[in-house]
């Protein structure tokens, strides 16, 4: 009767050993052209082969993160791969050297974590980020730099200077059209004193 136990418990760790089990393990490198990194699988400490990094969309639309060498990573191996050598990295984890960011106080926050219902991407770096609110507001930190157009139903609020290499139009044409005549304009009838002038000399642009 053992013997028989004996036989079905090996055939079933056989099984197991044939499929593909999630690991933990440590970032050792990374291929940004082929998006892929090596993993050192612990607690095994194997070096697993180069791995397909996992991203929720690729071809038409991509979204790329690449991951940190160092960082923890959550490794979903090929079945029938014993040795960690093929797989795909789903996943990355915070540990005691990589812990979650608080949000800047500078970007509608008081300094502290994500909440649930809120979303947050950093770069530690840099201490650029950006922040959706329980609110619905959007925060940004960093510098921007948009090539296309920029469309806004709203209204538009600057705390600084605008600077501009180009013209800025309304509905009426273009500023600097409007500073020229302005410069150009000459009052008639100007006489000494609390008088008023005639009408100028150009018509309105």
């Amino acid at each position: 009767m053992n013997q028989l136990m004996n036989m079905y418990a090996a055939q079933a760790g056989q099984i197991m050993r044939q499929l593909g089990q999630p690991k933990w393990g440590i970032v050792e490198s990374y291929n940004p052209e082929r998006n892929t990194a090596k993993v050192r699988i612990q607690p095994d400490n194997i070096l697993s082969g180069w791995l397909h990094v996992g991203t929720p969309a690729v071809a038409d639309l991509e979204i790329i993160i690449p991951p940190i060498v160092g960082t923890m990573a959550l490794v979903l191996l090929q079945e029938g791969d014993a040795q960690g050598l093929s797989g795909t990295l789903v996943a990355s984890g915070f540990n005691d050297e990589f812990m979650p960011s608080k949000m800047p106080s500078a970007i509608g926050s008081d300094g502290t974590y994500l909440v649930p219902g809120e979303l947050g991407v950093f770069q530690k770096n840099t201490g650029s980020c950006m922040r959706l609110s329980q609110t619905g507001k959007w925060f940004f930190k960093g510098d921007i730099e948009h090539d296309g157009n920029f469309t806004s139903s709203g209204n538009t609020r600057v705390m600084g200077n605008i600077k501009g290499d180009k013209e800025v139009i309304d509905k009426d044409g273009a500023l600097d059209t409007l500073r020229d005549h302005y410069n150009a304009h000459r009052h008639t009838n100007v006489q000494t004193g609390g008088g008023t002038s005639g009408p100028t000399n150009l018509s309105d642009p």
